[in-house]
């Protein structure tokens, strides 16, 4: 089976029935059906996303990683499963949160001098969700 990969909104000490339930239904759909990946937030099961993002800030040669470095720390503080490459970084998680990475990523640069942020954004989607341990796990 594929890696299953749950994240819960609120803390189940803290949640509802309906909630409960929910997760206990995913759990089932995992069990019989083999639905692999999902983030749950307030109880509904959404997908998990692989998305690369390659950010080339406009700023002088020598801001480039210094800019870049902050953009991989927000990563880091994510808590988000991620990889970083030599061209750009992979990063695991829920489709909105990711796109709100872009999207601090970009102002991060802005706020860091750039007068122009150019970001390359790849994003792998399947309604069962996609990892990135099930695309590279034979090649480690």
């Amino acid at each position: 089976m594929d890696c299953v990969v749950l994240t819960l909104e609120p803390d189940l000490g803290n949640a509802s029935v309906g909630t409960i339930v929910r997760l206990l239904l995913l759990r089932l759909l995992i069990h019989f059906y083999g639905v692999s990946s999902y983030f749950l937030r307030e109880g509904y099961a959404l997908p998990v996303v692989n998305l690369s993002l390659q950010i080339l800030p406009v700023v002088e040669e020598e801001k480039i990683y210094p800019l870049v470095d902050q953009v991989i720390e927000i990563i880091q503080a994510s808590g988000l499963k991620y990889v970083v490459g030599p061209m750009e970084t992979t990063i695991e998680g829920e489709l909105d949160s990711l796109l709100d990475l872009v999207k601090k990523a970009q102002e991060v640069c802005v706020q860091g001098g750039a007068s122009r942020v150019i970001s390359v954004v790849k994003i792998d989607y399947k309604p069962d969700g996609v990892t990135m341990d099930e695309k590279t796990y034979k090649y480690r």
